[in-house]
C-alpha cells in the first residue's frame, strides 16, 4: 500500500490529483465547519492545497494550445489504414475544447502573485474571474464533446476513437468501443463535477461549499482512478 501511495506521489499527475484530493476532503471540512473560527483554519488549508497547485498548470496553456493545434489540422488527415478522415464536428469541438481550456490557463498564470498572497492587485481579482469564466465555458465544450464522441461510437462512425488509440500507442489495454464508452462517461463525470468549481465562485451554481467539495473530490477520485490504471499498466 505504501509502495503504491510513492509510485502516485512521484508521478506529476498523480501528485497533482493527490494535493487536488486533500483540496478538496478540505473544501468539504470547511463546508461541515461548526464556527467560524473552525472555518477560518479550515480554509487556510483548501487555499494552500489551492496555491501548490497552481505551480502544475503555471504552463499547461502550452499543451492545450498543441492539442488544439492538432485537432485543427486533424480535419484534413487520415486516420488508419481505411483513409477515413476525423468527424468535422468532432475535430471542431476538440479545437474550441482545448483552445478555451488553453486561454483558462494562460489568463489564469498572470494571477499568481495574488494567489500566493505576495500581491493584492484589484485587476487580478478581475482577470481570475474572466480565467473562471473561460474554465467553465471550456468544461462545457468538454462535456458537449464527449457526448457527440458517444453519439459517434454508438452509430459505428467510431474515428475519434480510432484518433484516440493512435495518440497513445503505449497503452496496453485493448480497445473496444465500450471500452471507450466507459472512458468517454468518466470524462463527462469529472467535467460535469469540476464545473460546480468556478461555477459557484462566478455565481452562476448557487451552491454550498459543501456540495462543492464533494463535487471536487468526486471528480478527482475519478481521475486519480485513471491515472493508478496507467501507472499499473507501465510497471
Amino acid at each position: 500500500m505504501l509502495a503504491a501511495a510513492v509510485r502516485i506521489t512521484e508521478d506529476l499527475p498523480g501528485l497533482e490529483k493527490t494535493l487536488r484530493l486533500f483540496q478538496g476532503l478540505s473544501t468539504i471540512a470547511v463546508g461541515l465547519a461548526q464556527t467560524a473560527e473552525e472555518q477560518a483554519i479550515r480554509a487556510r488549508a483548501v487555499s494552500q492545497f489551492a496555491v501548490s497547485r497552481r505551480f502544475f498548470r503555471l504552463l499547461k496553456w502550452y499543451p492545450c494550445w498543441s492539442k488544439a493545434s492538432a485537432a485543427w489540422s486533424a480535419r484534413q488527415v487520415t486516420i488508419g489504414e481505411d483513409g477515413k478522415t476525423r468527424d468535422p464536428m468532432d475535430a471542431n469541438l476538440d479545437f474550441w475544447k482545448w483552445s478555451i481550456l488553453g486561454m483558462y490557463f494562460f489568463v489564469e498564470m498572470f494571477t499568481i502573485t495574488n494567489a500566493m498572497g505576495v500581491t493584492d492587485y484589484p485587476v487580478l481579482k478581475t482577470v481570475q474571474n474572466e480565467a473562471n469564466k473561460l474554465w467553465f465555458y471550456g468544461l462545457v465544450a468538454s462535456i458537449i464533446l464527449s457526448l457527440y464522441q458517444l453519439f459517434l461510437s454508438s452509430t459505428g462512425n467510431d474515428t475519434a476513437a480510432a484518433n484516440e488509440k493512435t495518440s497513445n500507442p503505449r497503452s496496453n489495454t485493448p480497445f473496444t468501443t465500450s471500452n471507450k464508452a466507459s472512458a468517454l462517461w468518466e470524462a463527462i463525470v469529472i467535467d460535469a463535477c469540476d464545473l460546480f468549481l468556478p461555477g459557484s465562485s462566478l455565481g452562476w451554481l448557487p451552491v454550498s461549499t459543501l456540495v462543492v467539495g464533494i463535487a471536487g473530490t468526486t471528480s478527482t477520485t475519478v481521475a486519480g482512478k485513471q491515472i493508478w490504471l496507467r501507472l499499473r499498466r507501465e510497471q
